[in-house]
């Protein structure tokens, strides 16, 4: 491999999601302690296999997949800034619809639309995201929409840690099951077993 380019086969479709981000090296597995203080063993660099069209492009096939059979009740898939949106494209592509972004605005930490595209009050969105950990971010955007009188579908994930209650349905392609604890009570540490990173961000 050079210059961070890979070879990945052509039937990715028979791969698992677990898989597919292991072989595209977004799966680490370890002693790590996050930016919160927690350790864990370990966590899904995102970017680090998002970065490969191949397979977000299948990323976005399983997640329309999930909402195929309501795919003609579908008028627009909205995602969160960055990646959230990122993958809202590649799942908006396979439902033949268009998409737009939500951000959260710096002074106030309110969600808003991007300018270049609000949806109609009563269009009807899937939303899409990477995936759940605590489910403030997702819960916070179910809000947003469901008050802006957005018709949701529901919520279309590539992983979660646990369910989290919705108003409307969630489907995760996986579940990570990872785990994480405070510094104190890390059994790792216990064990006297290396960190291998710190610093990460989930």
């Amino acid at each position: 491999m050079q210059d961070g380019t890979r070879r990945f086969p052509e039937e990715l479709n028979i791969l698992s999601p677990r898989d597919l981000i292991m072989m595209a090296g977004g799966w680490h597995e370890g002693h790590y302690i996050f930016r919160t203080g927690e350790h864990g063993n370990g966590y899904v660099d995102k970017m680090g296999f998002l970065r490969y069209p191949e397979i977000m492009d299948e990323i976005g096939v399983r997640l329309a997949k999930q909402y195929e059979d309501q795919a003609h009740n579908i008028d627009v898939v909205v995602g969160p800034s960055i990646i959230g949106a990122i993958i809202a494209c590649a799942t908006a592509r396979n439902l033949n619809v268009p998409y737009t972004v939500t951000y959260r605005a710096d002074k106030d930490k309110s969600i808003n639309f991007h300018r270049g595209f609000v949806p109609d009050k009563g269009s009807r969105c899937l939303f899409v995201d990477d995936f759940v950990f605590s489910g403030r971010d997702l819960t916070d955007n179910v809000k947003y929409l469901l008050d802006k009188g957005m018709d949701v579908v529901g919520a279309s994930v590539i992983g979660q840690r646990h369910a989290i209650e919705l108003p409307v349905p969630m489907k995760p392609l996986m579940t990570v099951g990872f785990t994480k604890s405070a510094a104190d009570e890390c059994g790792m540490c216990h064990q006297g077993i290396p960190v291998t990173a710190d610093n990460i961000r989930e």
